[in-house]
């Protein structure tokens, strides 16, 4: 398998995760709030993912 389809696996599995993981933060952030802690842990969550995503293309 060669690195640019390892990569753009990678790339596609990240973006799965994100699109996860934001339509969960929307949900808990509707449930509890904005500044709820359990809303801002994903956050933080969802910023390190979006990071990743972006040292990778």
């Amino acid at each position: 398998m060669n690195s640019h389809y390892s990569s753009g696996m990678m790339n596609e599995t990240l973006l799965n995760q994100i699109e996860s993981l934001r339509s969960k933060l929307n949900e808990l952030a509707n449930e509890h709030g904005l500044r709820h802690p359990l809303v801002l842990r994903k956050s933080k969550q969802l910023d390190k993912l979006i990071a990743l995503y972006m040292d990778e293309v």
